[in-house]
């Protein structure tokens, strides 16, 4: 191979590859606008997505947010009887305590009697 036919070879690569550029370049343009479409497409889904979760948690958040409020009164008006009901346990117990311990004493004191009665009968003749 001369030197004149790897000039004319290299200028034949050449305008090859010029021409597969020239074929190329417009393909890669093309795809890397769909793919930048299809890009934009996916964010601008992700982002109303995003909008729409946002929107329906504000939703769900108020309307937790009315069911505390309703809530409250009824957990108040509940702490109310509760306490209520409490002092009247405590009363209850307390009278309780008081009944058990007088019953108590009651029952030492009729001890005691029927201890001095049968003390005082053994003393006695018996009497026909």
């Amino acid at each position: 191979m001369t030197p004149g036919d790897i000039d004319v070879f290299r200028a034949i690569v050449r305008e090859e590859i010029t021409a597969a550029e020239q074929r190329t370049v417009p393909r890669q343009d093309a795809l890397e606008q769909r793919m930048l479409q299809r890009q934009n497409a996916a964010v601008e889904a992700l982002t109303t997505n995003m909008c729409e979760l946002r929107e329906e948690l504000s939703r769900r958040m108020e309307t937790l947010e009315k069911r505390f409020d309703n809530l409250a009164p009824v957990i108040i008006s509940l702490d109310t009887r509760v306490a209520a009901f409490t002092r009247s346990v405590d009363n209850v117990l307390k009278d309780h305590d008081q009944t058990a311990a007088t019953l108590e004493g009651i029952r030492r004191a009729m001890a005691d009697l029927y201890a001095r009665v049968a003390r005082l009968e053994g003393q006695k003749p018996p009497t026909h």
